[in-house]
Formats: structure tokens, sequence, C-alpha cells
């Protein structure tokens, strides 16, 4: 008899994860002036443009702001309104993002009116929203602020804006895309279960004909299970089956695979590729590298844990690619370096203090065949 089982088919949309250097936003919506700031008169929505201009290479990330209200509140004769305000920005997401901000900014009026509380001045305003990717670096973005009002005099007003618009990412724009998963009924045919051998020490030999059942992993067996002599030509404590390096000089420092491994980690600056300690680290390894051509070198890099995985995983890769770059420069072939970036998957200490967070910001370098 036939069973039904699940499995997977990818179909559906398509969703896109989006991140850049900066990015521009264009948003329309309504700017209300509350009774207050109208002396008791009726609150009034007028109409109101925004452009914005946000850097994305921080935390905290500095966003410049111009809006445009038509008219300013309608019946009152101020006139139209101009607005410039400096804010900082911290959002969190990766299809969906939300986000809030907070800063300080400057209101113009074409014509002050008496008998309010609407002058040019100062304003501090504070507001959320949120931002979903569309097409590719183009992004639909939702806000809402409140502007609470300082004219120079004992009097303030307050404003509510509501806007919506696009937002185009740009600079050094990253899209991932990833397709949502839509489980539908498959018909399969009757699984035969096989009796599998147990190899409780995987060496390859089944436990009904392994004579030395506790054998390390590793260690080249017989067809009893029991190991063979192990060499170790060049005596640096890795066997020669497992040595990526059987010519190691004796006494230097080996990894895993028999590989020199006393070079110091490269550590960089937040957030850049730009090494911030270990200069004499790549001269070092230039050095080497061109005195013995037979090697070949890997070098991976890491990330701290600021920002979201996908910035880290870029990030940690250019890094990478960052001491590739300053080695072929000096002369050592791009045939002979292996880059990899694991972002912020493998820290060395916790992520706790700027130190730590700097150890972790690092290109780790391995000597290999």
């Amino acid at each position: 008899m036939k069973k039904i089982i699940l499995a997977a088919a990818l179909i559906s949309s398509t969703l896109f994860s989006v991140e850049s250097d900066y990015e521009i936003s264009a948003m329309v919506g309504s700017n209300d002036f509350n009774s207050e700031t109208l002396n008791g008169a009726d609150r009034r929505s007028d109409r109101t443009a925004h452009l914005g201009f946000k850097f994305n290479n921080f935390t905290i990330q500095p966003q410049l702001a111009l809006e445009y209200v038509e008219n300013g509140p309608r019946n009152i004769g101020t006139g139209d309104i101009w607005k410039l305000a400096l804010n900082g920005v911290y959002e969190k997401g990766q299809d969906l993002k939300g986000y809030v901000l907070a800063g300080l900014g400057y209101e113009d009026l074409e014509n002050e009116t008496d008998g309010t509380n609407l002058e040019s001045g100062v304003f501090a305003n504070v507001g959320a929203g949120l931002k979903y990717p569309i097409y590719k670096a183009l992004q639909v973005q939702l806000e809402g602020k409140i502007l609470q009002r300082f004219d120079g005099t004992d009097r303030v007003g307050r404003e509510y804006m509501l806007l919506g618009g696009l937002n185009l990412a740009l600079g050094n724009v990253r899209v991932s895309e990833k397709k949502e998963v839509v489980v539908a009924p498959v018909a399969v045919a009757p699984v035969i279960v096989v009796p599998v051998s147990i190899d409780s020490d995987n060496d390859g030999v089944a436990n009904s004909a392994d004579l030395c059942p506790n054998t390390k992993v590793g260690l080249s067996v017989n067809s009893d299970g029991c190991s063979l002599y192990q060499l170790d030509t060049d005596g640096d404590g890795v066997v020669d089956s497992f040595d990526r390096c059987p010519e190691t000089p004796v006494g230097l420092n080996v990894n895993s695979i028999g590989c020199q491994n006393d070079f110091k980690p490269i550590n960089f600056f937040f957030n850049t590729p730009n090494i911030a300690r270990g200069d004499a680290n790549v001269e070092r390894l230039i050095s080497y590298l061109k005195a013995n051509t037979q090697y070949r070198v890997e070098l991976v890099g890491h990330t701290d844990n600021v920002d979201n995985y996908a910035v880290n995983q870029a990030l940690s890769e250019r890094r990478a690619e960052k001491i590739r770059t300053l080695l072929v420069n000096r002369g050592i072939s791009n045939s002979r370096i292996v880059t990899l970036g694991l972002g912020e998957t493998s820290p060395v200490v916790s992520n706790d203090t700027p130190e730590h967070r700097l150890q972790n910001r690092r290109v780790e370098i391995t000597i290999i065949k």
C-alpha cells in the first residue's frame, strides 16, 4: 500500500532582503497642527512632502530630511513651510524592517502669523516607521512623526506627520532573495527497510567483525578493525595520512592538518575592511610566502556581532579579500591564496567589551600545502 508523505515545492512569491551604503526616500502625506499651535482654533491637516538621505554604515544611522508643507494651516495665512532636520535612525529586521528616529531641525514659515503659535524656529522630532522591499533595491516606506516646536518665546506647539512613499537603496547594494516554501502532498512508493551493519568506532569495519572496537577516529585499520602503524615523517605530531604539509621544519607550531600555525590574526576597525592591528603580521606573511613557494595560504575573515547576519557575512568576506589584495600587490600569486568569510559565527571571545569585539573583527592566517 502506498503511503502519502509531504514534499516541499519551491513556488509562490520571491522575497528580497536589501542592504546598502546609503539610501534616498521620497514620501508624501499630511501635516497636522494641534489646537495649541493655533491658539485654540480647530486642528488643521495640510499636504506635505518629504525627501530624505540616510547613511547606513553605522549602528545609529544619520539622516538628513527636507520637508515641505503647502500653504501651512489653511485660513491662518502662514504661507508655505519648509523644514530641515538631522536625525539618528536605528533599524532592525531583514525583509520587513522597522525603525525609530529622533533628531532636531529648523522650521521656516513664509509668513509668521500673529495670534498663533506659528513662528519660525527650532523643533525636536521623534518617529517610527516600516520599510519593505518590492523589487531589488526599491522599498515601500511608511513613517509617522511627532514634532515639538520651540520658537524662541514662551509659546510652543506640536505637529503630527504621517508619510508614505518609496525608498531607493544606493551605493554598495546587496540584495538577497528568498523563496516562499509551499508544502504540497506527493505520493511515493513504500519505503523498504534494509538492515544496516553497525560500526560504532567508524573505522569501516562492522562491529560483528571488529576485533578492536574502540579504535580512535582517523587511524588506518586492517580487515580486523585494528590500527596500522601511522607514520609521522616530519615529527610534527600529525600522522602522514592527515598531514597536508608533510615537510614542516622541526619545532614549528602546526594546526590539525600539520601546517604552520604561528601567524597571529589581523584585526580591523568597526564596520570596515581597514586594518586596525596587525600590519607586521602581513609583512611577516609576505616574507614567509616568498621564501617558501611550495606553500599556499588560507585567509578566513570574521566580524563581531554588531549589525545583522547578512551585513556581517559580506563584511567578513571583504576583510579576507582585503588581505588577498595586499599579498597580490606585493608579488604573491593569486593562485596561492584561498579566502573565506564566516561572518559573526566564530568569535574567539565574547562580544561584551570594545576590546573583545576588536579581537573578533579579524582575519585568521593558515599556511597550507
